[in-house]
């Protein structure tokens, strides 16, 4: 990779920080800053939430969030008993393609139940997933699911007849 190619990841990355609003609500006073580790011990809850508007700008911010705190829970899985965290961490994305596009999202969806990370994800379609992580990264995502639900109104014809198929 090129130092150009790599500069314009971290700069995209960072450029939620150019709103004020979002700097600001990342920016907490010092002894509160958000501790991953501290907050998985604790069992915490904790919401990412987004508007429409601001997607684009904050989704990268959010899938780094998401994607240390499942790290942090992958690692501490790796010395608790059975390989497994209690109680399980419950990652639930909706609109995973645009709120929080985990670029591990199609090998955690076959990995994480064995580390104690139940998922559930929710998108539009098969095709939002195989735009976001490309055609074998959406299909392991669908493949990977323990259930599926599908709501009436898609007009994907594919998706449908697929859904058919297995029906």
């Amino acid at each position: 990779r090129t130092r150009d190619t790599i500069q314009a990841v971290v700069s995209g990355a960072l450029d939620c920080f150019n709103d004020p609003r979002v700097l600001r609500a990342c920016t907490p006073p010092a002894g509160l800053e958000f501790n991953p580790r501290q907050w998985l011990a604790e069992y915490g809850t904790l919401y990412l939430v987004g508007t429409r508007d601001a997607q684009a700008l904050i989704a990268p911010l959010f899938a780094a969030i998401a994607e240390d705190i499942l790290y942090q829970t992958k690692r501490a899985a790796l010395t608790a008993p059975g390989g497994r965290v209690e109680p399980p961490l419950y990652f639930v994305g909706d609109e995973i393609t645009n709120i929080a596009p985990l670029p591990s999202l199609p090998s955690l969806m076959s990995e994480g139940g064995g580390t104690g990370i139940a998922i559930s994800v929710f998108c539009q379609n098969s095709h939002q997933l195989q735009t976001r992580w490309g055609r074998d990264g959406g299909q392991a995502i669908e493949a990977a699911a323990n259930a599926r639900l599908v709501f009436g109104g898609s007009n994907d014809v594919a998706g449908l007849r697929d859904i058919q198929s297995l029906a």
